[in-house]
């Protein structure tokens, strides 16, 4: 993690560390949920 996530901006002023260090195999599930209509918390 880094010491400004989740900032939810839509322009990073710093770089993209936190998206570039997620994972295909981590986001697909979630997106998938969120798809189908479910949400994890």
């Amino acid at each position: 993690a880094v010491a400004c996530a989740p900032c939810f901006l839509r322009e990073c002023p710093i770089d993209h560390r936190c998206m570039e260090r997620l994972r295909p195999e981590r986001v697909l599930p979630e997106v998938l949920s969120i798809l189908k209509g479910e949400r994890s918390s």
